[in-house]
């Protein structure tokens, strides 16, 4: 059997080994304007064999329908690969293109699911394989493998174990194209779905004002790492909050404000007063290209009664 991989990301290495350990004839394809990826996905690419293609975002039709027409694979597997597919492309293969969504469908249905279901406190997360269409995120549910979102779990650890989920539905995967015509799919409920676009400033930022504490550290953990945290600001200056830690035995004094700075400390740590009268500690911050413990923020002559907005 021969596939193609199209992919943007690291979440797709293990998928790519398991496809290589599987024996599949498979052709690479990813976004030439990603030079993080690119280096380590050149070697496993060399290493297996497997022919790689860069598309240019520009030319992406173009490039796509004369590799289609060279590969001729039996189906197009789909990791967080960027471009939208044309609507013509898609019945070239046997099996279509089909996407791994890193994240549950119908209810999550965009670009960054693992982001809104971390900072919705979802208690489950996982890979939805969809045939793709037209519309985004709508095609035919194939295959759906739930795993429990932990409380302390950031946006980097969800996706690194996702990206083991991935490879672990590979051998099922290559069952169904191997003996199935057409893929068994499942229709997906469209009065349940919800389509979330790009995190937007507002989105990644905290609002001290109203967002309780159990919020503000879902927030943090969603932003972690790819947003180096969730955005605050301190006199005019943007700092990410990197990790952070609900003191439920401590109680906010009454009349202090939510965002008020406690103690700057290192036997307390930078605490922090939140809407719900909690205290927050807020342990990891990301501030001048650098993270540091909260509480060294007294070096730069914070103290306590500042206020965080």
């Amino acid at each position: 059997m021969k596939l193609a991989l199209l992919c943007n990301n690291h979440v797709a290495f293990p998928a790519l080994q398991q496809l290589h350990a599987q024996g599949i004839s498979l052709h690479v394809g990813a976004d030439a304007a990603n030079t993080d990826l690119l280096p380590a996905l050149s070697q496993y690419c060399t290493a297996f064999n497997a022919p790689l293609q860069l598309f240019k975002k520009e030319a992406f039709e173009a490039e796509l329908h004369p590799w289609l027409d060279e590969v001729k694979p039996h189906a197009v597997l789909m990791m967080t690969f960027p471009f939208r597919i044309p609507e013509q492309a898609l019945s070239k293969p046997k099996h279509g293109f089909l996407n791994f969504h890193y994240g549950l469908l119908p209810h999550y249905r965009g670009a960054n699911p693992v982001f809104e279901q971390l900072r919705r406190r979802e208690k489950q997360g996982g890979i939805t394989l969809h045939q793709v269409e037209k519309g985004i995120d709508t095609g035919a549910v194939i295959l759906q493998k739930q795993i429990p979102i932990h409380p302390t779990e950031t946006f980097g650890m969800h996706m690194n174990r996702l990206s083991m989920l991935g490879a672990e539905m590979i051998q099922s995967v290559v069952s169904l194209l191997s003996s199935a015509d057409p893929l068994p799919g499942v229709q997906q409920d469209n009065t349940k779905a919800v389509y979330y676009g790009k995190p937007g400033l507002n989105d990644v930022t905290i609002n001290w004002s109203r967002m309780s504490a159990a919020d503000i550290v879902a927030l943090c953990n969603a932003c972690y790492p790819w947003n180096y945290g969730a955005g605050m600001k301190l006199n005019g200056n943007t700092l990410g909050l990197s990790a952070a830690v609900i003191l439920d035995n401590k109680p906010v004094s009454a009349g202090v404000k939510a965002g008020t700075i406690i103690t700057t400390d290192p036997l307390n740590g930078l605490t922090v007063a939140t809407a719900d009268g909690k205290v927050l500690r807020l342990d990891m911050i990301y501030v001048d290209n650098s993270f540091m413990p909260g509480y060294q923020l007294a070096l730069f002559g914070v103290m306590p009664g500042a206020l965080l907005s």
